[in-house]
């Protein structure tokens, strides 16, 4: 097929990250341009322009900006220039642009039934968060708690800790319905999460590079042995469903493989696995959007997979010259979001094209999410929540944080955003910047939050104790 042009000139992307405004550069040194992918079979090739046009380009477009940056689409201007040189979003306020909630993908009627919440990582309950940061209740568990919590449709909260034991606990009172013991302790510090599916049963990530399968009462199913340790599940969207008797899910190991089972009472039949065209480690969970496409991070890409029933094709990836530690996720208009080890956060096309980067200037241990109104928060090592505008990039607004941010948020019906950081500390804002509340727990926060069906925030610090917090 003819040669794809690239689709911005945008400095970065997939070749090495030259300084926001190389106008000084040699004319014999390239700028790179995003790749430029062969629809269907993940093939990446590079493109290049010569630097001074590029640096003339560049200053047209700055000059644009500068006389008003309002909307960088209608103004024909890439996003990824107008980000790195301080473009602002329009409308600073959820009025207009409802928060909401997104519902789980073939996760039936569950308030927080998967890692950050649903199969897009969106991270938001259509429910109203705590205000005042009163506690509810804590409780201690068996070890440092990074595992993320989860809920079921009848209140059950799902939680772990690296000592390896699931808990189910009452949401009123935090005490076991029962325990469930994985044999062994973790041997990571990753922020997983169990799945609830549709039928109530419990898919756990647990130890010993085991997914265990539970029934609401907390019987063992089955249990099936991975050669690394397993990554939070994610459930299939409805087109990808091959039989509706069972459910499709997706699960990635720490050694870069990504698996595709179907899953039912008796047990689970791998469908394919994909070694994602590397073997490097993968970290982040899969993420998958609205039309089935499914998007998972491992060593210096982002990777987009179709589900074939009987095997998987990679339709694109996106590198670059750093790593990830974090989980993508799926935007409106299927606008991806990409957290790296370098200093900038990236927004993807669903081509695999690099519609906009912007410059947190720190590495990032904290996944994504996006609002189905269009916005993108993320966390940083430089103490901030940053909220983008995830067509632009655009920043909307930032949070301070007091330390690096090494959890995902959890946001509410009314935008407020609830996050941890490492230096102990649990944090929540009103949209507008108004802190609500800091909980200082005297350890690590890393595990990811959730928010219940009447609204309490759960969150683990890795001080082993469980915090529920609630009005």
């Amino acid at each position: 097929m003819p040669e794809e042009r690239c689709p911005q000139r945008a400095i970065g992307g997939s070749g090495p990250v030259y300084p926001r405004t190389p106008c000084n550069a040699p004319n014999d040194r390239p700028l790179y341009c995003p790749q430029a992918m062969e629809r269907g079979r993940g093939e990446v090739r590079q493109t290049t322009i010569n630097a001074w046009p590029g640096c003339v380009w560049l200053l047209a477009m700055i000059a644009i900006v500068a006389a008003g940056c309002g909307s960088p689409r209608k103004q024909k201007l890439p996003a990824s220039i107008s980000a790195e040189i301080g473009c602002v979003a329009p409308e600073p306020s959820p009025a207009g642009r409802a928060v909401g909630g997104t519902p789980a993908s073939g996760a039936g009627k569950s308030d927080w039934p998967v890692f950050q919440h649903d199969g897009r990582h969106s991270a938001t309950a259509a429910v109203a968060g705590p205000t005042t940061g009163t506690l509810r209740w804590t409780r201690e568990l068996e070890g440092g708690i990074e595992q993320a919590p989860v809920t079921a449709a009848d209140g059950t909260i799902y939680a772990a800790s690296n000592g390896g034991v699931l808990h189910a606990l009452d949401p009123a009172t935090g005490q076991d319905r029962w325990t469930f013991d994985g044999g062994g302790r973790y041997g990571s510090d990753l922020s997983i999460a169990p799945a609830v599916l549709a039928g109530g049963s419990i898919l756990w990530p647990g130890p010993r590079n085991m997914l265990f399968a539970l029934s609401p009462a907390g019987e063992l199913r089955w249990a099936l042995p991975f050669a690394s340790p397993v990554l939070s599940p994610a459930i299939a969207a409805a087109n990808n469903v091959v039989n509706v008797n069972t459910t499709d899910i997706y699960v990635a190991e720490l050694n870069g493989h990504l698996h595709a089972l179907q899953v039912d009472e008796a047990g689970a039949h791998e469908r394919w696995v994909s070694d994602l065209g590397t073997h490097d480690t993968l970290y982040g969970s899969p993420a998958v959007g609205t039309d089935g496409t499914i998007y998972a991070t491992v060593g210096n890409r982002i990777v987009a997979l179709r589900d074939h029933p009987s095997r998987a094709e990679i339709l694109w990836h996106f590198d670059i010259a750093s790593g990830s530690e974090v989980s993508p996720a799926v935007g409106r208009n299927d606008v991806v979001l990409f957290g790296t080890n370098d200093q900038f956060e990236y927004g993807i096309d669903s081509a695999g094209g690099l519609l906009w980067r912007y410059p947190r200037n720190s590495l990032s241990y904290s996944s994504p999410a996006v609002t189905d109104s269009g916005l993108a928060y993320f966390g940083d090592h430089n103490g901030f929540m940053n909220v983008l505008d995830s067509d632009s990039g655009c920043l909307v607004i930032r949070y301070p944080a007091g330390g690096e941010v090494w959890t995902a948020p959890a946001i509410d019906r009314d935008g407020r955003v609830y996050f941890g950081t490492k230096a102990g500390h649990i944090l929540g804002y009103q949209f507008d910047g108004q802190k609500l509340f800091d909980i200082d727990t005297g350890a690590i926060v890393a595990s990811y939050p959730a928010l219940t069906a009447d609204g309490t925030l759960l969150i683990g610090s890795s001080n082993g104790t469980l915090y529920a917090i609630h009005d």
